[in-house]
């Protein structure tokens, strides 16, 4: 087996990734984060999420509009064996 991977690569032994302890894994950029402004938390709490500031009516959002999605694709469903059995009935 080789070394290295498909572009040349060093590639790890899975002894090598096992040995590794906490804070020690490659390629793990934790710096990608920052901290938000005490504005930018209360524009996000206040308006700018759609979810976190709950204008919405979740029983339409999260049963009917599903229910809804649900019986239309069903009755495609339906509307496909019929056409199928109109077609290729002898």
């Amino acid at each position: 087996m080789s070394k290295s991977d498909s572009w040349g690569r060093p590639k790890p032994s899975v002894y090598e990734l096992t040995s590794l302890t906490q804070g020690q894994l490659p390629l793990v950029n934790i710096e990608i984060s920052k901290e938000a402004t005490p504005e930018e938390v209360h524009k996000w709490q206040n308006g700018e999420d759609f979810f976190m500031t709950g204008d919405f009516d979740v029983m339409k959002m999260f049963v009917v509009i599903p229910a809804v999605i649900q019986i239309v694709v069903f009755g495609m469903m339906l509307a496909v064996m019929l056409m199928n059995h109109v077609i290729y009935s002898i």
